[in-house]
C-alpha cells in the first residue's frame, strides 16, 4: 500500500490551518494516550479502562434465543483475488465489502427489564467474515435510550453505547470492527419510552474478508469458517523496517495510524499521520490521502487503528486487541491535486 503526504505544508497554508509539520509525540486517543502533541499525559497504566457491557448485562435481562438475519456466504478467496486485481491499477487496498441490509422492530425479540425498561436483540451474521462493521442510520435515540453491538462469542469486543443520534454532529454512525462473522445488536428502552418502532435503522453491514491488520505481520487469515481458502499475500515489503529498531523514530511513530473506511460499496484501508498545530492547542489534526477518502461521508466511517508495534526489534506483532483505536471523523478539506485530505 503507498501513501502520499509530500506536499501538507504548503496545503495547510492554501488552507489558512495553523498548522506546524512537526509530528505529535503521540497519537490522541482517548483513554489510552501517553501523551498527545508535546503535551504529556499520565504515567502509562493510569488511564481509568472502561469496558463496555451489553445492554442485556447492564440491565439484567436474560437472554434466550435471539431471532437472527443469516446472510449468504461469501467466497472470501474469490473477493481477495477480485480486490487484489482492482488493486494493481489503483492505491487502496481493499479489505471488505457492503452487504445492504434494512432492519425492522419485528426481526428482533423484546425482553423486559428489572428497572421497567425494554430490551430489543437480534443477531446479524454474515458467515465466514474476518469482521464486521454495522452502519447504523437515521439514529434518533430517545433521552436513556442506548444501542450496542457486539460479538457473539466474545462480548468485550464490543461497539457502544450510543446515545442520541450516534455519530458526531450526524444520525448515522459506523461501528468499530467486531471481529468474527455474527453480531448482536440490542436497544435499551427507558421506563415509558416507545417500543413500537426502533429509533435507528442499518443500511448495510461490511463484510470484512481479510484483517487489515495482517498486511502489517506478514500473515494471513481468511475468517471464520472460510476453509479451504487461500492466505493472505503478506502486502509488507522488504524494503519496510520495523520501526521498533531504530529509537529515534520512536515518538514520531506514534503520530501513525493505519484506518479503514467505507467508500463504494466496501471498505478500503490507507494509513495517515497526526500533525500538531503551532497552537500547540491539541486538535487531532490528521492527514492522509484524497484518494483514500475525500468526503464528508468516507471520513465519518474511518476507523484508526493506533500503535500496533512489536514490543522489540524484529519481534511478535501485538494482537488485534492491544491497539486503541478511534472511530469516525470530520472533513476538513480535501484537496485532488496535491492528493491530501485533512480530518480531524
Amino acid at each position: 500500500m503507498e501513501m502520499r503526504v509530500t506536499k501538507s505544508k504548503n496545503l495547510l497554508a492554501r488552507w489558512a490551518v495553523a498548522a506546524a509539520m512537526t509530528i505529535c509525540a503521540a497519537a490522541a486517543v482517548p483513554v489510552h494516550a501517553q501523551e498527545a502533541f508535546g503535551v504529556a499525559g499520565p504515567p502509562a497504566g493510569l488511564w481509568p479502562m472502561v469496558q463496555a457491557l451489553p445492554l442485556s448485562k447492564t440491565h439484567g435481562v436474560g437472554i434466550g434465543a435471539v431471532p437472527a438475519m443469516v446472510l449468504e456466504r461469501l467466497d472470501n478467496g474469490q473477493l481477495i483475488a477480485q480486490a487484489d486485481g482492482a488493486a494493481q491499477s489503483g492505491k487502496v487496498r481493499q479489505v471488505g465489502v457492503a452487504r445492504p441490509i434494512t432492519l425492522d422492530s419485528a426481526m428482533g425479540v423484546w425482553a423486559d427489564s428489572p428497572d421497567g425498561g425494554r430490551v430489543w436483540m437480534m443477531e446479524i451474521a454474515s458467515p465466514g467474515a474476518v469482521g464486521m462493521r454495522v452502519h447504523f442510520t437515521q439514529v434518533a435515540l430517545p433521552e436513556g435510550a442506548e444501542l450496542t453491538a457486539y460479538n457473539v462469542v466474545d462480548s468485550s469486543d464490543i461497539a457502544g453505547p450510543y446515545t442520541g443520534q450516534g455519530g458526531v454532529d450526524r444520525d448515522d454512525v459506523y461501528t468499530p470492527v467486531i471481529f468474527g462473522d455474527r453480531v448482536r445488536i440490542e436497544l435499551y428502552m427507558p421506563a415509558g419510552a416507545p417500543v413500537g418502532q426502533l429509533p435507528f435503522d442499518a443500511d448495510n453491514i461490511q463484510h470484512l474478508f481479510r484483517n487489515p491488520l495482517d498486511s502489517l505481520t506478514g500473515g494471513g487469515n481468511t475468517g471464520a469458517g472460510a476453509v479451504g481458502e487461500p492466505d493472505i499475500t503478506p502486502t509488507v515489503g522488504n524494503c519496510h523496517n520495523d520501526v521498533t529498531c531504530y529509537p529515534t523514530w520512536a515518538n514520531p511513530a506514534k503520530a501513525v495510524g493505519l484506518y479503514i473506511f467505507s467508500s463504494g460499496g466496501g471498505t478500503g484501508q490507507c494509513t495517515g499521520q497526526l500533525i500538531a498545530t503551532t497552537a500547540q492547542d491539541l486538535t487531532p489534526y490528521f492527514i492522509t490521502a484524497a484518494h483514500c477518502v475525500n468526503t464528508t461521508t468516507e471520513a465519518a466511517s474511518v476507523q484508526v487503528f493506533w500503535l500496533f508495534q512489536t514490543a522489540s526489534c524484529n519481534g511478535t506483532a501485538p494482537i488485534r486487541g492491544d491497539s486503541p483505536t478511534t472511530t469516525g471523523a470530520t472533513m476538513i478539506a480535501t484537496r485532488s491535486q496535491s492528493d491530501e485530505t485533512l480530518l480531524r
